[in-house]
């Protein structure tokens, strides 16, 4: 971004660059492995590829790369959660207090998950915190109001409910939320 130091007017070389500073906290990185089955474990292969700050080209950290037996497994246990886990068993008034509580928890981890969003993809600081995870509370909260406003209709009983990462700090709840099964 460029700034005028004449309040607007363009005059050759007097031009300042503006630039993004990082934050100033350094991130914890977690685990590094899929999560199937509610268990952090290894690739089927034992694969892994390398996560890159855009902004600086380092490495972040290595993480494990799913293949076809890694999707196999995780949308098995996806299945049996579904048929046989809590989830079919709660009211949909329990159902949006889970959804809140996960609310919750973003906004309560929110600097840090703001933190951990500006390094993987590069942007702004301030717009992973003031816009995206400001989007996906109000996502999360609008569906937990909606999951116990029952119309005579029922929902579907196939759930689309896994949810493939490569990357662990993907806004897997951008696209998470629009397939939801209540």
């Amino acid at each position: 971004m460029f700034h005028a130091k004449n309040k607007g007017k363009i005059n050759k070389g007097e031009f300042k660059m503006v630039t993004a500073t990082r934050p100033e906290n350094k991130v914890k990185i977690g685990p590094t492995q899929l999560l199937i089955n509610n268990k952090w474990v290894e690739s089927a292969s034992g694969k892994r590829f390398e996560t890159i700050n855009p902004s600086t080209g380092e490495v972040i950290c290595d993480v494990a790369e799913a293949d076809a037996a890694d999707v196999d497994k995780a949308v098995i246990a996806a299945r049996n959660a579904f048929n046989q886990g809590d989830w079919p068993k709660l009211s949909a008034t329990q159902r949006g207090q889970l959804l809140y509580k996960l609310a919750d928890l973003i906004e309560a981890n929110i600097e840090e998950l703001a933190r951990l969003e500006t390094l993987d993809n590069g942007k702004p600081y301030q717009d992973s915190l003031n816009a995206d995870l400001q989007l996906v509370i109000a996502c999360y909260r609008y569906y937990a109001g909606w999951a116990d406003k029952i119309q005579g209709k029922f929902p579907a009983t196939d759930p689309i409910f896994v949810i493939l990462v490569t990357n662990q700090w993907e806004w897997w709840a951008k696209s998470f939320l629009g397939t939801f099964p209540y």
